[in-house]
């Protein structure tokens, strides 16, 4: 009688499990050993952004100012080097004197208690000059409920570790800006300044000279600027929620339009985007050339601070005169230009294959086809000896 077929899937009949693990084995072992794969998506994307802008806003060119006069009240801050004299007046100061050869750094400060509400005055403004050979800085602090005071200045910040250059230097900053990047949060009010000299460790003996004839506080006031007027800068808002930035980085901004300003007006291009300051170049006035094409490109210039009032929404071009009048800027045309981002496929490179992978490859794939091949010539030998035993039997007629 003929022998039925097992009744078992015929896949365990014909391969059996070792040789399930061996082919599972063979097909996952490629996905172990992937390393990460960089696939860059096609195209570079021109996007013009002209209809997405907001209305045209600007400074206007005279500002309120808080006057923190009466230099009669800076004072030197105890144990200054011999040989120092500060020399004050209502309407400037003078600090002078030497360090002496010294291994370590060498310092002298300044001092004085003021208020200025940030809210209303955001803008610092001095006129200082101090000698070449030495840097100065300028600290703020604020003051707590119970009368102690707070740091609001960094080491690293824009005000700090200046170089003196021989003459005078006009230093505008928009305080909050500042504050908010070194401290992580919004400070308004100012209560005492200190305004120091230093020198690095050196054999020398070095003379210098700081002088100071401006200590202000400013505001502009903002307003449109659809129309001529007189401007100190111009804000151009953009727009950007029309791009994916998930799959493309913007790398640079193009901007079209027509300038109206002073003959030899001297100007400055900003992108503020967050809390990111960004100079784009700087510019003189020709109005025998009035249309303008200012190319932003990053990476950009970084900096540490902005001189006028922040935007109202971010990213903003800003056009900031450093001298003259801006009187208007019309808009024609402002385009995007973007890259494609490089992504990676996420698999794991060969370095952080997990243990299991070792495992597999290692151990379980070498025992898998050592058996298999066991199993194989043991039920080679038996079926050949069969065979030919059963051509001896078999009777000659």
């Amino acid at each position: 009688m003929q022998k039925q077929p097992e009744d078992h899937p015929v896949i365990w009949k014909r391969v059996g499990w070792l040789k399930l693990i061996l082919i599972a084995l063979i097909f996952m072992a490629p996905f172990f050993s992937l390393s990460l794969s960089k696939i860059t998506l096609p195209g570079t994307q021109t996007v013009n952004a002209t209809q997405g802008l907001s209305p045209l806003y600007a400074e206007g060119n005279s500002a309120t100012i808080l006057s923190i006069g009466n230099y009669t009240k800076w004072s030197l801050n105890p144990s200054p080097p011999t040989g120092t004299s500060l020399v004050t007046s209502t309407s400037k100061l003078a600090l002078a004197g030497t360090f002496q050869p010294n291994s370590n750094p060498s310092g002298v400060s300044i001092s004085r208690p003021f208020l200025a509400n940030l809210t209303q005055y955001p803008i610092l403004y001095v006129q200082m000059s101090v000698s070449k050979g030495v840097s100065y800085g300028i600290r703020f602090d604020t003051q707590n409920p119970d009368g102690s005071f707070a740091t609001v200045w960094k080491d690293t910040d824009a005000l700090n570790h200046r170089q003196g250059i021989g003459q005078p230097e006009n230093i505008q900053a928009n305080m909050i800006q500042v504050i908010r990047t070194n401290m992580n949060k919004t400070v308004y009010n100012l209560a005492r300044i200190t305004v120091y000299v230093e020198r690095v460790p050196s054999t020398e003996t070095t003379s210098f000279t700081l002088g100071m004839t401006n200590f202000e506080f400013l505001n502009y006031r903002l307003v449109p600027a659809q129309s001529r007027g007189l401007y100190h800068s111009l804000y151009l808002t953009l727009n950007l929620t029309s791009t994916n930035s998930s799959v493309s980085t913007l790398r640079s901004i193009q901007v079209e339009g027509r300038l109206d300003a002073s003959p030899n007006a001297l100007y400055v291009i900003y992108l503020i985007d967050q809390s990111t300051i960004y100079r784009a170049g700087i510019h003189t006035y020709d109005p025998a050339s009035p249309d303008q094409s200012y190319l932003i490109t990053f990476p950009a210039e970084k900096l540490k601070s902005f001189p006028d009032n922040l935007p109202t929404s971010d990213p903003t071009i800003v056009i900031v005169s450093a001298s003259g009048t801006l009187y208007l800027f019309s808009v024609k045309s402002v385009t995007l230009n973007y890259t494609p981002r490089v992504t990676e496929v996420a698999t794991l490179p060969p370095s952080k294959d997990p243990p299991v992978f070792y495992l597999a490859i290692f151990v379980l794939l070498p025992l898998a086809v050592a058996a298999l091949l066991y199993g194989h010539f043991r039920r080679e030998r038996p079926e050949k000896s069969v065979e030919t035993r059963s051509s001896v039997d078999v009777p000659r007629g």
